[in-house]
């Protein structure tokens, strides 16, 4: 991504390709989850551990990548953003996740 922004000579990303990038990330991270959540629950482990190994298979390091895209001479602005979207979508994930286990407990008394 990097490379192609400096030999275009255009200056910068323009907004078109911002979001294309953030809906990128967004999928990669989902599909992560969703997929280590799918996996866990196929073999059947415990509805807390699905969810550990749903948020764990979606995550990424973000000096990992950024050490890496650098020593690649890439862009970091992709694993910036996949560390914001990650924060961003966990969050909402596990504060919907909270409620849903609060409305059965409540449900349950």
């Amino acid at each position: 991504a990097g490379l192609k922004v400096t030999e275009s000579g255009s200056g910068g990303l323009h907004v078109n390709q911002i979001i294309m990038m953030l809906v990128a990330v967004t999928v990669i991270h989902l599909a992560g989850f969703i997929a280590g959540w799918f996996l866990a629950r196929q073999l059947k482990l415990p509805f807390e551990q699905q969810i550990a190994v749903g948020f764990s298979g979606s995550q990424k390091t973000l000096m990992a990548g950024l050490s890496t895209a650098i020593s690649m001479g890439l862009n970091i602005i992709p694993m910036v953003a996949y560390h914001a979207v990650q924060l961003i979508i966990d969050t909402i994930i596990a504060d919907r996740i909270k409620r849903a286990n609060e409305e059965i407990s409540v449900a349950r008394k």
